[in-house]
């Protein structure tokens, strides 16, 4: 099973070079079957009773009864983590942080999927492939390349509250950190940086937040925030002067 997700992997990243976006988008969506299904296998697994319960009525529920998840295609699988809210299960059992998964969204990958598959509509842009591409390589950064049924088994075991704290440490050390840190972005050289940043990557972004926006049901009326903004340059140039958002907010670390 590793070495089948990384030549995957390899032959996604071909893809992209020949810039094949439809292509790279359903291989990425094989990729995601297989993690989804073994993720959800061992929760059946280790999720206490009333956790797995709850799994089996959705498996039941999506399924109709005739089909259980081993059958479910990419769409019925993200349905059915969705149904039972798996991934808040997970957390909670194993007293893991899972932000990083639980920030993904799957659902406009579905919905691009659909559009290739059902409509054999392949005018997927290339910006729209990486960013599926992205989102299947932050799960495996979680999950780990290689040995998928033991990485996944080991993200089940439960963190312990001493290990959950040594964590914690580390983080409160890294904050610290951050605080006697020499960093500034008025340095003439960040300046050069950030100016060239937000002409180098206009089209770019503007390609990314479309994709975001087009999968929002609210499409007015929004703010928008940006987080570790330095001097919101790149905040300004993309947001502030868009018809569809009432503001444009940015704050950073550096109080400069």
């Amino acid at each position: 099973m590793a070495m089948v997700i990384k030549d995957q992997l390899d032959e996604i990243e071909l893809l992209m070079k020949m810039n094949k976006n439809a292509m790279v988008v359903q291989e990425c969506c094989s990729v995601f079957e297989v993690l989804l299904k073994k993720v959800y296998g061992q929760a059946l697994v280790e999720l206490p009773y009333a956790e797995r319960e709850r799994l089996n009525e959705a498996e039941r529920k999506i399924g109709k009864g005739v089909k259980g998840y081993t059958e479910f295609g990419f769409g019925q699988l993200v349905g059915l983590f969705s149904e039972c809210d798996l991934v808040s299960c997970w957390a909670k059992a194993t007293n893991k942080e899972l932000g990083l998964i639980k920030s993904i969204s799957l659902n406009p990958i579905v919905d691009m999927r659909n559009r290739i598959v059902h409509n054999s509509d392949t005018r997927i842009t290339k910006s729209e492939a990486q960013l599926v591409y992205a989102c299947l390589k932050n799960w495996l950064a979680f999950l780990g390349y290689s040995n998928i049924e033991e990485n996944v088994a080991e993200a089940f075991q439960v963190k312990t509250v001493p290990e959950k704290k040594a964590v914690q440490a580390q983080y409160q050390a890294h904050v610290r950190n951050r605080e006697s840190s020499t960093y500034t972005f008025s340095k003439k050289s960040e300046q050069v940086r950030l100016g060239k940043a937000v002409d180098d990557y206009r089209n770019i972004d503007r390609r990314a937040v479309d994709f975001v926006l087009s999968n929002l049901e609210k499409k007015e009326h929004l703010t928008v925030l940006d987080v570790g903004c330095a001097n919101g340059k790149i905040l300004e140039s993309r947001f502030a002067n868009r018809e569809i958002f009432d503001r444009a907010v940015g704050i950073d670390y550096n109080e400069e």
